[in-house]
């Protein structure tokens, strides 16, 4: 990302069927196969998270995915995310349409969560903090990104104060 905050963000090294219910790490910028979105019915939310809803459809529908490391795309971002403060207005009804849509996916978590490559770090303390009660849906996975990325989050508030500083001097 480029232009009010910088960062290079991290991805999923790999579509892990545990790791999609909780954490939307791939790409917006991701290829896909055709027969893959036509296999899962392509993308069906329209008020926020289609490209989540999109991976864990891919993922319970059996899709792997191939990593490609460096950066592969450039998004440039100013004043803030536009289409994104609906979405996080909305935030638990659209996690719920998302695990209404991959019933089977969710049912499945401890199993794939076996099964799972993710660090022993995320494997131990994601459960955990998805139940948190007293931090709301959004907090909740605020906290689990933090979990996964730290230094992501470490940067973005650097960027936010030496951004904020050239302001106050112009």
């Amino acid at each position: 990302m480029f232009g009010d905050i910088e960062l290079l963000k991290r991805t999923a090294p790999e579509l892990d069927r545990w790791r999609i219910t909780y954490l939307n790490e791939i790409p917006t910028s991701a290829l896909v196969r055709r027969s893959a979105l036509e296999e899962v019915g392509g993308w069906q939310l329209r008020l926020g998270y289609e490209d989540w809803d999109l991976d864990v459809a891919l993922a319970g529908a059996g899709w792997e995915g191939v990593y490609v490391p460096g950066a592969i795309s450039r998004y440039y971002r100013q004043h803030g995310p536009r289409m994104l403060q609906e979405a996080l207005r909305i935030h638990a009804r659209l996690v719920d349409e998302i695990r209404r849509r991959s019933p089977t996916l969710f049912e499945r978590r401890a199993a794939n969560w076996r099964a799972s490559r993710a660090p022993w770090r995320l494997k131990l303390l994601v459960p955990v903090l998805a139940r948190l009660p007293f931090l709301g849906p959004y907090g909740r996975q605020r906290l689990i990104h933090l979990t996964a990325d730290p230094r992501r989050v470490l940067r973005v508030a650097l960027r936010r104060r030496v951004l904020a500083r050239r302001m106050r001097r112009h």
